[in-house]
This record gives C-alpha cells, structure tokens and sequence, in this order.
C-alpha cells in the first residue's frame, strides 16, 4: 500500500505541473489570440475608414459634376472639371488604399483562424485527457479500496479460523 500511495503522490505531482504548464500555453495562446483579434480589428476599421472616404469622394464628385453643368462661364465649367478630376484621382488613391488594407488584413485573418482551430483541438485533447486520467485515477482509487477491503476481509478470516482452531483445541 505504501507504494500506491507514493505512485499516487508522484503522479498527483506531475499532473499539477503539466496543469501549470498546460494553463501557461493556454494564456499564451488567448493573448496571442487577442493581439490577432485587435490587428484585424483594427485593420477592418482602416478599411471601413477608407470606404466611408469613397463615399464621400464619389458625392464630391456628383456634386461638381452637377456644378459644371449649371456653370454659365467657360472658366467656371473647366474649374469644376478639374476639381472632379481630381475627386476621382483621389477616390483611385483611396481604392488603391483600401485593396492593400484588404490584401495585409488576409494573412492576419487566415492565422487567427488557423490558430483558434488549432487551439480548440488541443483544447478538446487535453480535456479528454483530464477525462481519462481522472478516470484512471478513479480506477486507481477503487482498485486501492478494493485491495484494503480484501486486506481487512482476509485478517478478518485469519482472525475467524485462528478463533475456531482456539475453540476446537479445547
């Protein structure tokens, strides 16, 4: 029995540790998770930004084009022109911008997720893990009991046939 007890000790031990390491790796991977999450939130933000400018670019532009066609005078139709030209050139710039947003967020989101499923199965590993060995270590324990029971049963018996050789000497 006092090697059960020494092997449950030791294995108590080693589960604690890989616990703490296990626990260690898990934090490390959700603030690594949560450093991902705020780039590609962050990126999304840009590109939201950047459509929003579009938007506003591409009205700019409805708008001069409506004031070229009101404009009476040759200089203030050519004006206008140029203004519009240079709406759409900065609403290219801007597309421009918000494709290579789009093209540096990808990366960031295929590792976010190829992290979070990588994540979730040695999650689910080491909680089937945790399953069986506590399962085990309950397999342990009644084994352990079983074997102190028998003991008990088998002095209980040796005590039983030691009384009855007493009585059947006399």
């Amino acid at each position: 029995m006092s090697f059960f007890h020494r092997l449950k000790t030791v294995a108590k031990s080693y589960m604690i540790k890989d616990n703490k390491k296990w626990q260690r790796m898990k934090d490390d991977t959700e603030k690594t998770m949560r450093e991902l999450q705020t780039k590609i939130d962050t990126y999304q933000m840009k590109i939201q930004q950047a459509a929003q400018e579009i938007i506003s670019q591409q009205a700019k532009v409805n708008k001069l084009a409506r004031y070229q066609e009101k404009a009476d005078q040759p200089e203030q139709k050519q004006q206008f022109a140029l203004q519009q030209q240079q709406a759409e050139q900065e609403i290219k710039q801007l597309e421009q911008r918000k494709s290579q947003l789009e093209q540096s967020l990808a990366p960031y989101q295929h590792r976010f997720q190829q992290i979070d499923q990588d994540f979730a199965e040695t999650l689910a590993y080491i909680q089937a893990m945790e399953a069986e060995a506590a399962s085990k270590q309950q397999e342990a324990e009644t084994i352990q009991q079983l074997q102190q029971y028998e003991d008990k049963v088998r002095r209980q018996l040796a005590e039983a046939e030691a009384l009855l050789e007493l009585r059947n000497s006399r």
